[in-house]
């Protein structure tokens, strides 16, 4: 995460083994599973944070990279069960991007509060304590 040096905001260094997607921003799709704090924790640690989709080029970005099964993103509705949002405290709905897989989310056995892409379909919820995949983003907007 970015830092501060005296009083002016130092990015954290592009991780060297996060792709860029020109126009988009870098990303790393982790095939090791991790619970979805631990996955938040683990693209903390990297200088990034679970991806969020922001736009329709960011989902064909989030599209390549997961092309089996799902793989945690950076929104949950854990404080307030149908009301997602995002690792940073914004609803989901102002991302720009909100396409769910069909008769997605469902909170399948009322425990499916953590966000995930599940391949060739959008966006799906499963519970927080399942190992899964996941994507990191660095954010653009930090390389400038």
């Amino acid at each position: 995460m970015p830092g501060f040096v005296g009083r002016k905001l130092v990015p954290p260094s592009i991780p060297n083994d996060y792709q860029l997607y020109p126009g988009v921003g870098y990303y790393k799709y982790h095939s090791n599973t991790l619970t979805f704090d631990e996955a938040n924790k683990k693209c903390a640690e990297e200088g990034g944070h679970l991806a969020i989709i922001n736009s329709e080029a960011e989902h064909q970005v989030i599209k390549s990279l997961v092309t089996k099964g799902t793989a945690y993103l950076g929104f949950h509705d854990q404080i307030k069960e149908g009301e997602f949002i995002t690792i940073f405290g914004e609803p989901l709905a102002a991302t720009g991007f909100t396409r769910w897989a069909p008769n997605q989310p469902d909170d399948a056995g009322g425990k499916e509060d953590c966000g995930t892409y599940w391949a060739g379909q959008g966006l799906n919820d499963i519970p927080c304590s399942i190992a899964n995949f996941f994507v990191c983003e660095y954010d653009l907007a930090w390389a400038e």
